[in-house]
């Protein structure tokens, strides 16, 4: 190790400031892995290293470093368990590039690591990073011959944003002759680490108990950066309000570990303040954990409801929230792998603004982990567009196919479709391309940046605009409107079908294919090929003028010139976005049975076919699922929300007649329920085919919400009296059959 002694003593010195000025740094160990293991493996005794994160797979490691990670103060963590060390942190964290890269693990590893610590990062040589690739991206590929096609644009993107940076240390494990000192980056100024709580950790708990004590229906959002204290001043408020007060609190988020941070400051407070154990123990039951989909319900039990990174919570679920509970705290992640704060902002500063015009936004800016200005943050905001803002104006030549379409505001529109090569070579197009997704999909990750670089089956169109009152630019220049991420997927071999029907095997990748064959038991679901759209964006100002049909036009001609069967898409079934879909000719062929985990409501799957082999399997698969949903109403679907049934049933009315006679023939048995002259129970078989019927009526827009969610209820889902009196105002069988009638004859004299 003597030829590594000046590297050593650098890192000696480079510890030594870093601890005193409060700062982190990156390390990067460069070459063979078995000199990479070495080298940290001195660094553990050069550096006395404690408090250690060590990322990696077990099977991976060299032998020297294994010893190491049996220390008690080390701990070994695959990268795809990270998530379970939310709300901790460590004074090094040691990552194996060797053993892959996961960019959403990196994302959290990142912030967890605390001020005048050492990132340390062991990647191969990078001529050879490139030249092999990454072991993780087996996960992103359906087969090997997939993973044998992936580029490698997002490792040279790695490579590239580690030599840009100054802040960067990069050691040659292999040439340590070739190492340069940095005296530069050891001249480090002295400061102490944030005094907590900092002073908007202070204004956040008066802001919060303002909430629980001041006027009812103003909500407050709490907007942070990741390492600013968001989650533990949600568990040290509800403390303070539980021992001033004795106020019982509930705290949701999409996932339970995200409350691991505010369920921890609150114990600690509530134990160091309670001495008496019968005491103790009722304070820690005053904070509960209660999953998204137990809130609606049993949010009256709780004076106050704090929701963790509510920028992945739905959209209608936060409508219901602020409908029904009057004392609301929401906090989000701004930029980070948690979900979006940006997109979050937007959408439902809209709601917020329509429900409870008097709610409150209080921003965290001071980090309570690491000094403002970290240059590792600042390094994995660059590298995993954490903070992704789309530019003004876009100027790039490239050789991408292009289509000229018109916006309904008349407006000329560009399609543009990219190669992945383009966006490699220009950051500003990639990041303004990844920022919009950002805004528009909760569910955008970093490791998209990897699938969107990278996977051979991507396709990816842009649609730009030179002329818009809203955006006005040079001749030159062009405005990002729209982007939409197709994947492609099936054309598997019929052989597969019998085990994936079985439920025996089920292969990585191809989702819709798989999932249609395995619920219709058809192998043409296999066999077919088809564009998935998995992500389709529009700049907000943008919106309501056409571009999304057109990117999904330009969609159908790509598979038209590709010969490929279909456009297909899935995602968390929306009214609006159902309407947005069918409007461009796609049809419902499945409908999950269950609320899915990231978007909380039911999945939903629609397909649009090109060629005449997919038009005849989507007739099919159409009226199976028309049978299956109708079938199901009363059954599987009971839960369903109104809103959401309503929808599929207008559009499968729309899509054919369900019975045998045009709305408006009104026969003497609906009269004489509709005036009063025949009971529910004997009507109720023509009211269902009379309401089917009639779905596209217009006069269905005469009926208000709760009458519409009434004989969605009553007539379709079949739930009993006391099921509809407790979330509609009609209460008892007479009143609710009075509803039913006034809806009745709204419907038959319109």
């Amino acid at each position: 190790m003597s030829q590594h002694q000046a590297f050593f003593e650098h890192m000696r010195t480079l510890q030594k400031a870093l601890k005193l000025s409060c700062q982190r740094r990156i390390v990067v160990l460069n070459g063979r892995s078995e000199n990479c293991f070495a080298i940290m493996d001195a660094l553990f005794t050069e550096l006395a290293l404690e408090a250690t994160l060590f990322v990696s797979k077990p099977e991976s490691s060299a032998p020297g470093l294994n010893e190491t990670t049996q220390l008690s103060y080390v701990t070994t963590l695959d990268a795809n368990k990270l998530k379970q060390q939310l709300g901790q942190e460590v004074d090094t964290l040691i990552w194996d590039g060797f053993s892959g890269l996961n960019p959403d693990a990196l994302g959290i590893a990142s912030g967890l690591l605390k001020g005048g610590g050492i990132f340390f990062l062991l990647l191969a040589d990078y001529d050879a990073l490139v030249r092999q690739g990454d072991p993780d991206y087996s996960r992103m590929c359906a087969d090997d011959l997939t993973l044998l096609q992936c580029h490698t644009f997002f490792l040279q993107r790695l490579i590239r944003h580690l030599q840009a940076d100054p802040n960067v240390l990069v050691y040659p494990v292999d040439h340590p002759e070739s190492f340069r000192l940095q005296p530069a980056a050891l001249n480090l100024p002295a400061a102490s680490a944030p005094q907590l709580p900092t002073v908007d950790q202070v204004n956040a708990l008066n802001a919060i108990s303002k909430v629980a004590k001041g006027h009812r229906y103003r909500p407050l959002v709490l907007l942070a950066d990741r390492g600013r204290g968001k989650s533990s001043v949600l568990g040290m408020a509800a403390a303070q309000l539980n021992l001033k007060f004795g106020y019982k609190i509930a705290i949701s988020a999409p996932d339970k570990t995200t409350c691991h941070t505010a369920v921890m400051h609150y114990q600690d407070t509530i134990a160091a303040r309670c001495s008496d154990p019968d005491t103790l123990q009722a304070g820690l039951q005053a904070f509960q954990f209660l999953p998204l989909d137990q809130l609606p319900e049993k949010s009256n039990e709780f004076h106050l409801i704090l929701i963790d990174e509510a920028a992945a919570v739905p959209i209608p679920l936060l409508q219901q929230l602020i409908n029904t509970h009057p004392r609301l705290v929401f906090a989000t992640t701004l930029h980070g792998y948690e979900g979006h704060g940006q997109g979050f902002a937007v959408r439902f500063r809209q709601t917020l603004d329509q429900f409870t015009p008097q709610w409150q936004a209080l921003t965290l800016n001071t980090p309570v982990r690491w000094l403002e200005h970290d240059v590792v943050e600042q390094w994995f905001f660059r590298f995993l567009l954490l903070d992704a803002s789309t530019a003004e104006r876009l100027s790039f030549n490239t050789d991408a196919t292009a289509t000229e379409s018109a916006g309904s505001a008349g407006n000329e529109l560009k399609i543009l479709w990219l190669e992945q090569v383009d966006l490699h070579q220009n950051e500003a197009l990639f990041e303004s391309i990844f920022s919009l997704l950002v805004s528009a999909h909760y569910q955008t990750k970093p490791s998209d940046i990897r699938l969107i670089l990278d996977h051979p089956h991507v396709k990816l169109a842009i649609a730009l605009s030179s002329v818009s009152a809203d955006y006005p630019a040079a001749d030159d220049d062009q405005q990002l409107l729209g982007v939409m991420l197709i994947l492609e997927e099936g054309g598997l071999e019929t052989s597969l079908a019998a085990d994936i029907i079985s439920g025996t095997r089920r292969p990585r990748g191809h989702l819709f294919p798989q999932a249609l064959c395995a619920s219709s038991g058809n192998p043409a679901c296999l066999t077919q090929r088809t564009y998935r759209i998995t992500r389709i964006a529009v700049d907000l100002h943008a919106r309501q003028q056409g571009i999304g049909s057109a990117l999904l036009e330009a969609a159908c001609q790509l598979a038209r010139d590709n010969h490929f069967d279909s456009l297909s898409s899935s995602f968390g079934l929306r009214p609006e976005l159902l309407n947005f879909w069918s409007k461009n000719h796609f049809d419902i062929v499945k409908l999950g049975l269950h609320a899915d985990g990231a978007s909380g409501t039911q999945s939903i799957m629609l397909m649009r076919p090109v060629s005449g082999a997919a038009s005849s399997l989507s007739k099919q698969l159409g009226n199976q699922f028309q049978s299956y949903f109708l079938f199901n109403l009363s059954r599987l679907y009971q839960s369903l929300d109104c809103g959401h049934c309503l929808a599929i049933l207008k559009k499968l009315a729309s899509r054919t007649q369900a019975v045998d006679f045009a709305p408006g023939v009104v026969t003497p048995t609906l009269q004489a329920f509709a005036f009063g002259h025949r009971s529910f129970e004997d009507s109720n078989q023509e009211i269902f085919s009379y309401m089917l019927a009639s779905l596209t009526h217009p006069a269905w827009s005469n009926l208000d919400q709760f009458t519409a969610d009434l004989l969605v209820m009553k007539v379709f889902q079949g739930h009993s009296n006391e099921h509809c009196s407790k979330y509609l105002p009609w209460q008892g069988k007479k009143a609710i059959e009075k509803g039913l009638r006034e809806a009745l004859k709204i419907l038959i004299l319109s």
